[in-house]
């Protein structure tokens, strides 16, 4: 059975060091590219129930179309906003 990313990072519980020392092992390139506290997403979300309970969030796609984030905010539940068949298809 294949891992999702997202049970794979909690399964494995890295660092963030390993974690940037990781993608940097593997990119082997120039490109630029960002890491994620995927446990700001989760408390961010816990706020946004505790604070606004009948408020359903919808989350602009186009803002970070990262697979995790859009991954973690699938399981939660979360609704998305997509602007154009191109963030769909993404």
């Amino acid at each position: 059975m294949k891992l999702t990313v997202l049970e794979k990072l909690f399964s494995e519980n890295p660092s963030l060091d390993d974690i940037i020392r990781d993608t940097i092992d593997k990119r082997k390139n120039e490109d630029a590219f960002y890491v994620c506290d995927v446990n700001d997403i989760l408390r961010k979300h816990k706020t946004w129930l505790l604070k606004l309970p009948r408020v359903r969030p919808f989350y602009a796609v186009k803002c970070n179309s990262s697979p995790i984030v859009l991954e973690i905010l699938a399981s939660l539940g979360i609704g998305f906003d997509c602007a154009s068949k191109v963030s769909i298809s993404e």
